[in-house]
């Protein structure tokens, strides 16, 4: 298959729907760690040998996993997002009366 061709559906295939999606993974993590942080006071430690000490504990992990996984998803959207802006770009470029000449005369040499 053409490689011009090839770029068009990777243009599709990458585009909205995949970026959206890795969009909508990281609003929903950083969600999460929101209601969890929401009931947390600012500045609050975990009081060792406390009742509430497993639950902050807990809590101090889940937060971390949550923000951990929605930045790795919104670097997904973001490399997804330059993916499928590329892959549009491409054909104009590639077909651009221009670049077509300079190909053509480097070729001639």
């Amino acid at each position: 298959m053409r490689r011009s061709r090839r770029g068009g559906r990777r243009g599709s295939r990458t585009g909205p729907s995949g970026a959206e999606r890795e969009q909508a993974r990281a609003d929903a993590r950083h969600a999460a760690y929101r209601r969890i942080a929401d009931h947390i006071p600012f500045g609050q430690p975990i009081l060792v040998g406390h009742d509430s000490q497993r639950r902050a504990e807990r809590d101090a992990e889940r937060i971390r996993s949550h923000i951990g996984a929605s930045i790795e998803h919104q670097e997904r959207a973001d490399r997804v997002w330059a993916a499928a802006r590329t892959a549009a770009a491409a054909p104009g470029s590639r077909h651009n009366s221009v670049t077509v000449a300079n190909r053509i005369r480097a070729a001639r040499g």
